[in-house]
C-alpha cells in the first residue's frame, strides 16, 4: 500500500500512521523510502507543522517541514519538504 501510494504520488517517501488511543501519538505502520521499510515507531504528533487542514481532514504543508516538525526529527536526512496527509478510515467511520 505506502509504496503503492508513494509512485501514485510520485514521491521519494510515504507513510501510513495510526492514531494510539488516548494519546496524542501516531504508531508508524510502514513507512516507504524508496529502499527500505520500516514499522512500529511511535512519536508525538504534538509540534506538527503549521499547514493548511481540508474540510475532509487532509492536511497540507507545502515548504520546510523538516525544520519545523521537530518530533519526528528522522524526516531531517530523508530530506523531507512538503507534507501531504490523507485521513483513512474504516468501515466503521474510524
Amino acid at each position: 500500500l505506502v509504496s503503492n501510494l508513494a509512485r501514485a504520488f510520485d514521491v521519494r517517501m510515504a507513510y501510513v500512521a495510526e492514531l494510539v488511543p488516548g494519546t496524542d501519538r501516531l504508531r508508524l505502520r510502514c513507512l516507504w523510502t524508496g529502499d527500505r521499510h520500516e514499522e512500529g515507531a511511535e512519536y508525538s504528533s504534538e509540534g506538527a507543522p503549521d499547514a493548511l487542514v481540508l474540510r475532509d481532514g487532509t492536511v497540507y504543508d507545502p515548504s520546510g517541514v523538516a525544520q519545523r516538525f521537530g518530533s519526528l526529527a528522522w524526516l531531517a536526512p530523508l530530506g523531507v519538504q512538503a507534507y501531504l496527509g490523507m485521513p483513512i478510515h474504516d468501515s466503521a467511520g474510524r
